[in-house]
């Protein structure tokens, strides 16, 4: 714990304290050591026969990781006591009617679920915020509404049977290092601008394959979460800005950028030839794409851009096209919805249904970077049976000699590298 009470009943924080005065544990009452070394975050801790665990029940994080995050709320904010009968906890943050919780160390399914029980009791919504860091979760803009499409390959298990729907629970990943190890001097910018924001924060917000693949609404900075509770002073009106701010640049559609080897091609739509199994390795050719980002801008040919003064938001799908336009024309607000495209990526069944004349094919899988070859007869077999068979390839691009059971065939994850086609005899 890093707020223990001294001999007047005043929490005071380990960074406070004095050497001769006396500190005890604001859950049972024991008295509590110093604990001020040259390697863990300063605390306060138990003395060895503590009943402290038996009256509490729950175990405190005591990482570095979790100091770090506590710290960036104000001191009166963190490990707040309730009290419910004769259960009494200690919240690692309590600020605007809502609990904050970090939590690097494991913890179980029954203390997660008491914990929020315990908080629900009082009226409060809870936050967790759960370190991802090197957790293995990939992750990408393009699901449905242009949400996050994530894979998670060793989850907390129990997160996998949370309830999404619960409006009182909030929980989020992080993903990525935070700011204050970024930009240690963030709480003293006074110009927005200048923040090095990241999207390091991702939220479970639907569960499709419980955590082996969920979706997040949108990406989150940890700025923006202490913000919101905490504001800070730079924001003006410019508070989130690096979510809005695009310029005409920007109206143009993605082109799947997956990195495969040179020799490789693969295909997706073209607006410009209408064509949903066009080669994208002849996009190079074509007048309309921006090659300096890989955009492509044929949907966007007539648009008079310099009668547009701002662009007040946009939507994409899940493969970076633009399905939704709010723009400041010549001093008036209009909104353009545009037609929907073919995605990119694909289950390997709707390839199966759609290209009915492939001899042999290459498809990769877009979360994993795992590739996988099947001939036109097991993409039969796949339409008949609704089991993949076929063979894994290396990270070199050979294909095995045997064939295995492919998995996740009905995720919309597949790319299509390549193929060739039946040979069409004439009469």
């Amino acid at each position: 714990m890093y707020i223990a009470l001294n001999s007047d009943n005043e929490r005071v924080h380990i960074s406070n304290t004095k050497d001769e005065e006396k500190y005890f544990c604001s859950i049972c009452g024991e008295e509590v050591i110093k604990r001020k070394g040259l390697i863990n975050a300063h605390h306060f801790a138990h003395k060895s026969n503590s009943k402290c665990i038996e009256s509490d029940g729950w175990h405190y994080d005591m990482s570095d990781w979790h100091y770090d995050w506590q710290n960036q709320f104000p001191i009166e904010n963190q490990e707040v006591v309730f009290k419910i009968n004769d259960k009494i906890h200690r919240a690692d943050v309590f600020i605007n009617n809502t609990v904050i919780e970090f939590q690097h160390s494991p913890i179980t399914e029954e203390e997660f679920n008491d914990r929020n029980n315990f908080y629900k009791k009082l009226g409060y919504k809870i936050i967790w915020i759960f370190d991802a860091l090197g957790k293995e979760i990939s992750h990408y803009r393009g699901g449905k509404n242009d949400n996050i499409v994530c894979s998670w390959n060793y989850p907390i298990r129990f997160l996998n049977n949370v309830d999404c729907e619960d409006s009182k629970v909030d929980i989020f990943l992080q993903i990525n290092e935070a700011i204050w190890y970024r930009q240690p001097n963030y709480r003293n910018i006074n110009n927005f601008k200048e923040l090095i924001i990241e999207n390091n924060i991702i939220k479970i917000s639907e569960l499709n394959d419980g955590l082996k693949y969920f979706s997040s609404d949108d990406y989150y900075s940890d700025f923006e979460i202490i913000d919101l509770f905490c504001p800070f002073k730079c924001r003006n009106n410019e508070k989130y800005s690096y979510k809005k701010v695009l310029n005409l640049h920007r109206l143009t559609d993605e082109i799947y950028n997956y990195a495969l080897e040179s020799h490789y091609k693969f295909y997706g739509y073209c607006p410009v030839r209408n064509n949903e199994f066009f080669d994208h390795t002849e996009c190079h050719a074509c007048k309309y794409i921006d090659t300096n980002c890989m955009r492509c801008m044929y949907r966007f040919r007539n648009l008079e851009t310099n009668r547009v003064s701002e662009i007040l938001d946009v939507k994409y799908d899940r493969d970076g096209r633009v399905v939704f336009l709010k723009l400041c024309v010549d001093g008036e607000i209009k909104e353009y919805h545009l037609k929907e495209l073919p995605y990119y990526t694909k289950t390997l069944l709707e390839f199966a249904e759609k290209k009915n004349d492939i001899k042999v094919a290459r498809f990769v899988n877009v979360n994993t970077g795992k590739a996988v070859q099947l001939t036109g007869y097991d993409l039969r077999m796949l339409l008949k049976t609704k089991k993949c068979i076929g063979k894994l390839c290396t990270e070199f691009g050979n294909a095995s000699s045997e064939k295995y059971e492919i998995y996740y065939w009905d995720k919309p994850v597949w790319l299509l590298t390549w193929f060739v086609e039946e040979r069409k005899t004439t009469i």
